[in-house]
């Protein structure tokens, strides 16, 4: 697959964490496009012109004090346009319970060498992408037992 289909977001605030999540994202040899945010609001605006197969959150990233988003409306937000790999303290893991136990997000306790891990998740979730990627084939209208012809003349 196309790098351009293999885009890692990395959303966090803590460039030594950015910086070591490439590097570990490095040991997995895949052939990623790597976009680098430092906020949700920063990563959906670059999403339209970088739509990614995965998104890493680090929780450096979210400040509610600034008037910005918790984590939890932060991964649903971004959750609407890829699967979610969220690195947290591990107290924030059962605000996000909804998400994990739906598919839509994998979650990281941020303690020792989480970013190994992380970056695990990452690779898993690229692969994934170009596995599916083409599998679900919606049918058309006379396969679905609905046509033109039929609705216009009942």
């Amino acid at each position: 697959m196309r790098a351009m289909g293999r885009t890692i977001f990395i959303v966090s605030a803590d460039a030594a964490v950015t910086g070591e999540c490439i590097n570990e994202l490095a040991a997995y040899a895949g052939q990623y496009r790597l976009a680098i945010a430092n906020s949700v609001d920063q990563a959906r605006i670059a999403f339209r012109h970088t739509p990614p197969a995965v998104v890493f959150l680090d929780e450096s990233a979210i400040d509610p004090q600034r008037g910005g988003e918790s984590l939890e409306s932060g991964v649903a937000l971004l959750t609407e346009m890829a699967p979610v790999v969220v690195a947290a303290a591990p107290e924030k893991q059962a605000g996000l319970a909804f998400l994990i136990t739906s598919g839509a997000v994998d979650f990281v306790p941020r303690t020792n060498r989480f970013l190994r891990v992380a970056a695990s998740l990452l690779d898993r979730r690229v692969r994934l992408s170009e596995q599916t990627t083409g599998m679900i084939h919606f049918p058309s209208d006379e396969l679905g037992g609905i046509s033109a012809k039929s609705s216009a003349t009942k």
